[in-house]
């Protein structure tokens, strides 16, 4: 057990980076929730669609944003785009 959290120890102590949840907007959120709808013939659903929820709604209504969950500006890209990025430097 210890050499596991040495290693993450070892791995996060010189990690920099601004990783948080981004909505569909590019805005920081403290949290969402999304839910990617299943493929269903008879209501025109391909399977990419999403339902979505954050922490900056007033209620808790579902929304959904009409882009597709692969969309390279939704919030799921938004979300992983820090953490997905090419690196061009290995300076510290």
């Amino acid at each position: 057990m210890w050499r596991v959290l040495l290693t993450v120890s070892v791995l996060c102590w010189n990690s920099k980076g601004d990783v948080t949840c981004r909505n569909n907007k590019d805005e920081g959120v403290d949290w969402y929730i999304i839910y990617k709808a299943p493929r269903q013939a008879g209501y025109r659903l391909t399977g990419l669609e999403y339902i979505y929820i954050d922490s900056t709604m007033k209620t808790m209504e579902t929304y959904t944003s009409g882009k597709l969950i692969n969309d390279s500006d939704g919030v799921l890209a938004n979300t992983l785009r820090p953490l997905l990025k090419q690196v061009t430097s290995m300076e510290l």
